[in-house]
């Protein structure tokens, strides 16, 4: 797992955190003693997420001061204005609320954007000074965002093992255009390592190219194999690769290749029986 990924799944696990000793406590043992426990931890729970997911401070310096991590991103040139960049998962995100007085007055940690918001997780949130981590979406135009500090993760390298290709989501639907080839890789290649979605399949960046791939195509240890799904009810299903139609009955027990996420057959997963993949509607299977 990249070290971006590490991070922003730390950050995950201390949403519901209510109060800020915790890291108010790491921040005072281990970065400068601010003292009494009433100052703002927005930063600070930033700063602890950092060093518990082993990110240098070339990378992130801590800090509880939000005006200082604008700064410090601004000084090497890694800081985006609201407007001018999409943010990703595991990039930080600063507030300036009206009539402050500082560069930024609150920051929090982005999990991921959609077309309209970006969605964040964010410390000391929902009180002035001892609120909880939570999770917040905002609109992109929200004049409040002041923009974005996009942290120079390391980079996860691994190796092909056959050739394969990057596809721009997962499984290759080339009859249907809901998933299709962004590059072919050959064994050997050199690819980095984004992330694992957990169900057989990792995002990978290649010559500048992102997209997916299978597991079982990657030198890489650890990551997840396909999942087995359970059939909701008696059900025929269709094949992929040509017009076959295969009876299933209720508890039957499949392998899950993935969910097509675009094109004609949205919201349709695959699935392998017996070593041959079939459509079927996601909503006729639970995953185990």
């Amino acid at each position: 797992m990249s070290k971006r990924q590490d991070f922003l799944d730390f950050v995950k696990s201390q949403v519901g955190t209510v109060g800020g000793d915790k890291y108010r406590k790491w921040y005072n043992e281990n970065v400068g003693n601010i003292g009494n426990y009433n100052w703002y931890w927005c930063a600070a729970g930033i700063s602890y997420s950092m060093a518990k997911t082993e990110i240098d401070k070339s990378v992130f310096m801590p800090t509880a001061s939000s005006s200082a991590i604008l700064n410090y991103f601004k000084s090497i040139g890694r800081f985006r204005p609201r407007g001018t960049y999409t943010p990703k998962g595991g990039d930080i995100i600063l507030f300036r609320w009206s009539g402050a007085t500082t560069p930024a007055s609150h920051v929090g940690v982005v999990e991921y954007t959609d077309k309209k918001y970006v969605h964040t997780i964010e410390f000391n949130s929902g009180s002035m000074t001892d609120g909880a981590v939570a999770r917040w979406k905002h609109l992109l135009t929200n004049t409040s965002i002041v923009g974005y500090c996009v942290p120079d993760f390391p980079k996860e390298i691994t190796k092909i093992k056959r050739e394969s290709y990057i596809r721009s989501n997962p499984w290759l639907d080339s009859k249907y255009q809901s998933s299709k080839i962004l590059k072919t890789l050959k064994e050997g290649d050199r690819v980095e390592y984004l992330s694992d979605d957990k169900y057989g399949w990792s995002k990978i960046r290649f010559k500048g190219v992102e997209g997916y791939i299978q597991n079982t195509r990657l030198e890489k240890e650890n990551i997840s194999t396909f999942r087995k799904a359970t059939v909701l009810k008696n059900i025929t299903v269709k094949g992929v690769k040509t017009d076959d139609r295969k009876k299933l009955t209720k508890g039957d027990t499949v392998t899950f290749i993935c969910t097509i996420e675009k094109g004609l057959l949205k919201g349709t997963s695959v699935i392998r029986k017996n070593g041959v993949p079939y459509y079927i509607k996601s909503n006729n299977i639970i995953i185990k």
